[in-house]
């Protein structure tokens, strides 16, 4: 049979989810400073960024239409990014 080759094929050990996406997550709202996780929803496709960032720690820099602008340091350079909500998990604490 033909191995797959689509956009998470050979990526997808940590993203194996099912179901709806909730709609508290898809709503959810955070403040420019707040300290975030980066969480890739397989169940939703747009707006996530590459799955090399999965479970990183970053902070929310901003907006930019219904995303949100972070700020994640990658060994010490600073990269920007635009995530949907929907791809973002607030951290308590």
């Amino acid at each position: 049979m033909k191995r797959s080759h689509g956009y998470y094929a050979g990526r997808s050990r940590g993203l194996k989810i099912r179901g709806r996406v909730p709609i508290t997550r898809q709503l959810a709202e955070f403040n420019e400073g707040e300290t975030v996780r980066i969480r890739l929803d397989s169940r939703v496709r747009g707006g996530g960024i590459s799955l090399r960032y999965n479970g990183r720690v970053c902070k929310i820099v901003g907006r930019q239409g219904r995303a949100y602008k972070i700020l994640l340091k990658d060994i010490n350079k600073p990269k920007h990014f635009v995530v949907s909500a929907r791809h973002l998990q607030k951290i308590e604490g």
